[in-house]
This record gives structure tokens, sequence and C-alpha cells, in this order.
């Protein structure tokens, strides 16, 4: 805002308009709702009648506080509503005619009007001070009595009668603004213990979503309707002085009623730590001093004198910083499209984008809430914008003065930015972050921002459980996905859970631990699980065990299918399938990488995660490579990126993609559970089907893919690719990387392409190309992986049990050299070989060994004419095999499993073949 040299209007004003009167006021109950009207006379000239009404309610009711009470609690409101009205001409004399006040008291309210009015005095270029600006003087006959507080707690007879309720310590009021603060404290309240009464002056759209979001109606609410006199505003038009009052000091007040009335122990605002800081450096002038920690004390020691001892008023926020709520708010994504924090935009709920609130808000939420979310909640990018660059001076504290608006510190600003510049890559940095940098280079040593994130400011005025719910909430990543679970399966009554392992378990851990008491089944073949000890003694669950464990699925409302669960008719219960990876993706989809394809999707996980590592960023590896999602969440902070390899069993019936998509290849495998390869590649492609602007997806330059909202990147071998292979070497647009192949521990060109993916990756995250390439000296391929497992009887041996379908096999064939001996087969799942057999049949490999049904289908292949030149062997298990091996594998040369077929008909996974492979080759 600027300031403007309004001090003769000021000195002109004050002789023409010599007093202030707050005349009188009245309220009646009337339909359950109380109705206040308050007279206010400025010189007999002009007469303003503001007006509020409280909403009676089932859980707010006027009718039983006494009158007398309410003559008290009405008449403060007035003395914090009339200051709206004196600021007009700022008359030098203002007297108070319904009450007569005490020295103390008139002090107090000199203090809150000169304080409260700093931003108007100063843009007015008012100069005054705190003796001259006012002379309040009181003419009422009854004199308020102050309250005691007998040893009892309670308050002494004679004192305001109506006043003498028992505040009830489980009940909490919670001013509700609509912005990200009050977010945070509603949402952590709900789940503290107490009951809470959302409270809304005015409400607006964003205010309503707010508790709507949080679980509540209206009708939860305490609501006020605040009319403003309109010849106030006639007034301000025809060039009487305005500007920016107390407002949050009516709030208290308005909330000291509404806490009689409902009989609340306790307001809980949400001012946090950097409210006290002045607006102007080295001045007492403060937008927000109203929401300050001196007005604060002030307040609670004029309530506990004034009005009722045990009514508690204090910020739930006040020990904590502008970053801090911002990564508490960034836990409650249901929020993101509701909230709105901005001043000029409220008229027409929605974010204006060019003031500094909005600025300031963009940025604080940037270390935790990704751009293209945030793209979505501002409609742009702000930081984008260069008209904004004086705003971001001001907010960096390059200008002298801070905003005039509710915003954080210079150093928060700072911190955050300097942090999202380590999180952007060097091409990607908006034009305002980029202006930022050259003005505030980032610390080659920076631990303020985690300072800042850990801080727990001690001058505060919460009760001590209070501060233990804000404590808890800054200590447990996981407690807004907890919040989110709850909310999702708090309709369900009865919750089944189809299939008990892994990922079965992990879900039954946490919705116990989130619901001790709901009923919970579980369905599964295995009829042993009823002797398992972590459900024993649980009277809440029902088991469904055996053949027939599916029959009960019409019994239940929400079904958690373990992945490869398959059903039949499964259109007949769709809306009632749920699981671990629909519901985590939902939540935390933003900072979640997305890995599929048939074949290389563990090596590339594995690649980005140590990548991201390497690079100092924190990365959580999860999903099919055997660590349920829900096991994890725990480990998931602000800073953490996901890694999450992804099933087509997994995908098949998300309606949520990831932030960025990797998309490797997709071959027909798994063809018993879908059906059709036309099945199993569509629950592939699900992996960015639901994609947003503002997203990533990385994929093959041969894969078909269907239109994606997001940013597609591909990697191959064409010279259109934006990341390709070139020989032995790398290429990503203009930069070339040619890696010693001694020091690439993953061979073949299969890997290269994982690699290519995986670098594209890691660079949406400020991992440079080079960067990674370096890091790959220092990675370790996975077991089952093309991995050499040693010389044994001079036979070298390599365990690639993960190979399960054709395409993979003939890769590690080209990868491998000298083989000598290939282990083919296992489960049949009706694959066609005719390709592998073929490719095979071209190649040195002269002794062929197949295991299961798999391998029979592919030994007829081989034996179709014309005869096939290498000696086939059809063995029962891999005991008889290593018998051939012995006899026939040539020394010096190789001997590999890679057996283009699913491994369930003799082993419990690919891990416990390539187990036992390894164990036969070490015997040797």
């Amino acid at each position: 805002m600027k300031k403007v040299d309004n001090q003769n209007k000021f000195d002109s004003f004050r002789k023409d308009y010599t007093f202030f009167e707050f005349q009188s006021y009245s309220f009646q109950v009337k339909n359950k709702n109380l109705e206040v009207v308050f007279l206010f006379n400025l010189s007999d000239k002009f007469f303003f009648n503001p007006s509020l009404t409280f909403r009676g309610s089932h859980k707010i009711n006027f009718e039983k506080i006494d009158p007398a009470a309410l003559n008290a609690l009405v008449f403060h409101i007035g003395m914090v509503e009339l200051i709206s009205y004196w600021k007009a001409a700022c008359p030098p004399k203002v007297v108070i005619r319904p009450h007569k006040l005490t020295d103390d008291q008139i002090k107090w309210w000199k203090k809150l009007y000169f304080h409260g009015l700093g931003e108007f005095f100063y843009l007015n270029g008012i100069e005054t001070d705190m003796d001259s600006f006012v002379h309040i003087e009181t003419e009422g006959e009854a004199e308020p009595v102050e309250v005691l507080e007998s040893s009892s707690g309670t308050l002494e007879a004679g004192e305001f009668p109506g006043l003498q309720f028992e505040p009830d310590k489980t009940k909490v009021l919670v001013p509700i603004g609509g912005g990200k603060d009050s977010v945070v404290t509603l949402e952590l309240l709900n789940d503290g213990g107490k009951e809470v009464f959302p409270l809304l002056v005015n409400p607006r759209p964003a205010s309503v979503r707010t508790v709507e979001a949080a679980g509540y109606s209206l009708a939860d609410c305490v609501v006020i309707n605040r009319t403003i006199d309109p010849l106030l505003l006639e007034l301000n038009d025809r060039g009487f002085l305005n500007g920016h009052t107390p407002f949050s000091a009516l709030l208290a007040f308005i909330g000291a009623l509404s806490a009689v009335a409902s009989g609340a122990n306790y307001i809980a605002l949400s001012n946090e730590s950097s409210a006290s800081q002045s607006t102007v450096p080295g001045t007492m002038i403060n937008h927000q001093y109203s929401k300050s920690i001196e007005f604060e004390k002030d307040f609670i020691s004029y309530v506990k004198k004034y009005l009722h001892p045990e009514i508690k008023y204090f910020s739930f926020l006040r020990p904590v910083n502008e970053l801090q709520i911002a990564r508490l708010f960034s836990g409650f994504p249901w929020h993101f499209n509701g909230f709105r924090s901005c001043n000029v935009g409220s008229k027409n709920d929605t974010w204006c984008g060019k003031c500094p609130k909005c600025l300031f808000t963009y940025i604080i939420l940037s270390p935790f809430i990704t751009q293209n979310r945030l793209l979505q909640i501002f409609g742009k990018n702000l930081l984008k914008d260069s008209s904004l660059k004086d705003i971001l001076d001001e907010l960096t504290g390059k200008a002298a003065v801070k905003p005039f608006e509710c915003i954080g510190t210079p150093d928060e600003v700072k911190n955050a930015l300097w942090y999202l510049a380590g999180q952007t890559a060097k091409d990607k940095k908006p034009v305002l972050l980029e202006r930022f940098l050259k003005d505030f280079p980032v610390p080659d040593i920076n631990t303020e921002f985690e300072y800042l994130l850990q801080n727990f400011d001690t001058h505060h005025f919460p009760e001590p459980e209070f501060e233990a719910i804000l404590k808890d909430a800054l200590s447990d990543g996981a407690v807004g996905f907890k919040k989110f679970l709850k909310r999702t399966l708090k309709g369900n009554e009865k919750i089944l859970i189809l299939g008990f392992g892994r990922e079965g378990r992990s879900t039954y851990r946490l919705i116990r631990q989130l619901f001790p008491e709901k009923k919970l089944g579980i369905a599964d073949r295995d009829e042993s699980i009823a002797g398992d000890e972590l459900i024993r003694g649980d009277k809440a669950l029902q088991l469904h065990l055996g053949k027939n464990h599916r029959d009960v699925l019409d019994d239940f409302d929400l079904v958690f299918k373990s992945p490869g669960v398959k059903l039949e008719n499964k259109d007949k219960i769709q809306k009632k399938i749920s699981s671990q990876t629909s519901l985590f993706l939902e939540y935390f989809r933003d900072k979640t990488i997305g890995v599929t394809g048939t074949k290389g999707k563990s090596t590339t996980v594995t690649l980005i995660r140590h990548f991201l590592q390497q690079a100092g960023r924190k990365a959580v590896l999860l999903g099919n490579i055997g660590v349920p999602p829900f096991d994890t969440i725990g480990e998931i902070d602000y800073d953490t990126v996901v890694v999450f390899e992804l099933s087509a069993h997994q995908l098949e019936d998300i309606h949520v993609s990831p932030h960025v998509a990797v998309l490797l290849n997709v071959y027909p495998e798994h063809l018993d559970h879908f059906a059709s390869f036309e099945k199993y590649s569509k629950a592939k492609h699900n992996i960015y089907r639901y994609q947003i602007p503002g997203d990533v997806l990385i994929t093959g330059e041969n894969e078909f893919l269907e239109n994606t909202a997001g940013e597609k990147k591909l990697f191959g071998k064409s010279q259109d690719a934006d990341a390709r292979i070139i020989g032995d070497g790398l290429q990503f647009q203009k930069e070339k990387f040619m890696p010693d192949p001694g020091e690439v521990p993953l061979k073949g060109e299969h890997n290269f392409l994982n690699i290519l993916a995986a670098i594209l990756t890691a660079g949406e995250y400020g991992v440079d190309h080079g960067e990674a390439v370096e890091a790959l000296k220092t990675f370790r391929g996975l077991p089952h992986r093309l991995e050499y497992v040693g010389n044994y009887g001079g036979i070298k041996f390599y365990n690639d049990s993960i190979s399960t379908v054709p395409q993979s096999t003939m890769a590690a064939v080209k990868t491998i050299p000298g083989i000598d001996t290939l282990i083919l087969g296992g489960f049949d799942r009706g694959l066609d070989y005719t390709e592998l057999v073929e490719f095979l049949k071209t190649t040195d490999i002269r002794n062929f060994i197949f295991l299961g049904k798999a391998g029979e289908e592919m030994e007829k292949l081989f034996r179709e004419p014309p005869t096939t030149r290498q000696s086939l062997y059809r063995c029962a298990d891999l005991e008889e095999a290593f018998e051939i091996i012995k006899k026939h594998t040539e020394k010096g040369k190789t001997c590999l499993l890679s057996p283009a077929a699913a491994s369930y008909d003799q082993f419990h996974n690919f891990e416990h073949r390539g187990d036992a492979f390894k164990e036969l080759a070490k015997r040797l």
C-alpha cells in the first residue's frame, strides 16, 4: 500500500468533529438468535447503527445467559466496534455513555486503539502519540466490578451473575477465516479429544468450505453476521479517513460472548509467532497488532479481571512459524482447492495473483506443495510473473517496509525460496526465483531452514495439552495421511481385507491403529491364518477362510483388495473396492514417482532412488519391490520423494496417477490374470491416464500412448528422443556422456534404457544429468537381475530369475557373453514363445534346459522343423538341471538362468527361484 499525506485532513477533521459518543446498545434474543445493535454519534452530525446477529443453534444458547451478563459482553464488543467509526474523523474525545470504566480499563482501551490503528496512522501520514490521539471519558452509572477468583476457582456472589457458568474443558471455539492457518488449527484440534466449535464471522465461501472439508456443517458452527452501517462507507467515498482497524480484537470479544453461550472453556486462535513482528522496522507499527502476543497477553489479563477468570483465550499456533504452518497445511490436501487468504480476491472468492498475500502464500507453500499443485490452486505460477518483482523485494526484506498484510518474516520467505531453488533444475528456475537468487545467493552452508522447521517458541499461552497436540503433529510426518484415512474409512461400518499376505497384514495393522474397535473381516483361501499371532484376540474381527472365502464380499461396505487377487464379475462391486495403492496415490500423488513396465521397473526405481540420494535428496522406495505403501507413511515428510514401483495388478483399479509417471515397456505378461494383452496394457497405462497439467510422463519412444495431460519425455535410440543411447554413451539433448563401461555396473541395451529413464526422472527433481551419470559408478545392481553369482566348477553362473517374459530373456542373452547353457521355463501363463525360440536358435548357445509347463511349450517349438542343432534337456526341477549343467557345460563358459516364465509352479516367487539357483551353483 502507498503512504499518503493526510495530516492536514486529520487536523481539520478534529476541529470540525470534536467528539465521538458510544451512546447506547440494545440486544434481544429472537427466534433463538441474539440480535445486537449499537448507536454511535459523530459530533451530532452523523449517527451509526452497526449490528451483529449471533445465530442460535443446538450448540449455542443465548436464552440461558443472564441479561446482566449479556450487558457486559455486548458492551465490550461495542467498545471495539466503535473504533471503525471513530477513525472516519478521529475526534479528540470519545465519550462512553453505557458504562463507567475504571482508569485501568481506559488505559487498556487506549493502548488497543492506538496500536491497533498503527497502520492507519502510518499509511495516512498522521503524526500523533498515545497521549494526545484521543481522550476517553465515561459517563455511565454502572461501574463494572472486578471479577475475583475464589479458592474454588468460581466467581464470588454478586459478580456478573450470568457469567457464573461452568466452562466445559472439553469444548473449544476455533475462529475460522478460510486461510491455511485456521485450517491447521481446526484439523489438529479436531482429533485432539475436544469438541470443536468453528466460529465464523460473516461466513464467506472459503470459510464455509474449510469447515465442511473438516467434516462440519454450518449447524455445528457458531455463526455471526456483522453489518457495517452504510453511512460509514458513504463517508469513506466522500473523503473521510479510512484504513486498517484491529478486527482480531473484535473477534476476541465476540469469542468471549460465544464461549459463554456455548459453554466452551477455550478460544483457540491461529496466530503464529511472526504476527508479533513490526511491519515497519524499528517501530511499534504492526499490521497484525491485535494478532500479536502482546495483545494476546493483554486480552487474557482483561478477560480474567473483568469478564471471567476461566475463559481461556490463546493462539494455538503461537509457538510455530509460517514455514511450520505451511508444512502442516500441506498434510491436508482436501483443503487445497478450498482455502483462500487473498483480501483483494475475497469479494469474488479467488486468488487475485497480484497482491503480497498471494505471492507470500505461494512462496511459503512451495517447499511443501508441488509447483503443478500450486498452479492448480492459484491459477498460475506466481514466480513466473515478473510484474510481482517489487512485492518480492518487500517480502524478502530488500525493500525497507514489509507489506501491510498478514504475512511471515523475510527470513521465512528467503529460506522457502532457497529450499525451492535447491529442488529445481537449473533450466527450470522461474524469473522471480532467478531474481531472488541474484540478490540473495544460496548460502554455502544453510541450516536455518531446518532450524525454522524444528523451532518451538516457548513464549506462548496454550496450555500443556494443546502444546502436546501441536508438538505431536510437528513430529509425526504421517499425521495428515492418518487423518485422510480416517476420513475415508469413517463412513464404512464393515471393512474387508481380501488377501492376507504381506500387504493385507500391513492394511490390518494400520486400520487397527486408527480404529481399534471397527468391525473388520479377513478373507483368504489360506485357513492357517486363523492361528496368526497378529490377529489373535481381536474380538471385532471376522475370518472368512477357505475355498469359499469370496462369498462374503456383498456383506461389506469397503473391500481392501490385495494386488494379484483376481475377481470375477468385478463390475458389480467396483465401487466398494479399494487398495493401499489407490489410497496412497490419492494422498501422496504430488510427491510420487511411479514406475511401471513389464521389465526393468525394479532396477529403474532403485536407480532413481540412488541418484536422488547421491544428490542429497531424501527418497523412499516402496510398492511392488516388496514394501507395502502403508508401511512407509511414517518415513514420508515434506522433503521426501516417493519412488513407487507399480505392477499392473496395483494399477488396474486406480483413478489417480503419480506426479511423475515412468512407463518403461509393455510386453504380454500376466495374461492368466488379465485375460488379454489389451486389458493388461490398459492397466499399465493407468500410470499416466489420470495425470493433470504440470505432471510429467517419461516413457520409451516405441510405446503406444494415449493422450496425457502431463508433459511427455521420451527415451530410446532415435534422434528425436529427449534422452538416447549413442553407441556406448548417453545423450540428453545437447549433453553427451561416455561413461567407462567398466564403471557401469548394469550391462546391456535394455539396462541403458533403464538408466536413461532414471536420469530423466531424477532431473525433474533438480539432479543434473552429469551428476547422475557420475553416481552410476557407485550403484550396485539388484539381486536376480543379471546377477553374477560366481565361478564354480570352472563355470560362470548368472542369475536372471527376474526375467519372466520372452523379451527380457532375449535382452539377457544379448548382454551376457559366452553362454553355453540356458535354463528356461516355469509356470505357463499362456505367453507366445515363438519369437524367443526363433531368436535362440540363431545363437551359439549349445545347451537348453527346460522346466515346468512353460519349458515344455518352448521345447516343442525348438523341435519343430527345421531340426535344431542345440542339445535340449527337459528336467523336473533345478536339482536335476544341475546334473545336466555339470556334465555338458564347457569349462570357462557361462550358465544363465533366464526363464522367460513365472516361478510359482515350484517356487514362491522369482526371488525364491533365484536363491535356489545360487545355492545349487555354490555346491558345485
